[in-house]
């Protein structure tokens, strides 16, 4: 399975989730929350999986909130941290 967002591959029992937004250095945004979380849902359900490893593609792990993210939320009144 692949998103925009998330990847997702099993090899050998290992369920891979990136983070797939180099471009960004991966970051956190409510839609690779989204992603994110039903990556988990997945693996968490397939009894072919015993371990899960998250990854980044790219440089960077996830260099934190998205600032396009904070900044819309500053602009609406519902702040940085609001979800």
């Amino acid at each position: 399975m692949t998103t925009d967002d998330v990847t997702y591959e099993v090899a050998d029992r290992v369920a891979t989730l990136s983070f797939n937004h180099p471009d960004k250095r991966n970051s956190w945004s409510p839609e690779l929350e989204a992603g994110l979380r039903a990556a988990m849902d997945r693996a968490t359900t397939d009894d072919g999986v015993r371990a899960i490893v998250l990854t980044g593609r790219g440089k960077a792990f996830c260099v934190g909130a998205s600032m396009q993210t904070l900044t819309s939320r500053a602009a609406s009144g519902t702040g940085p941290l609001a979800v």
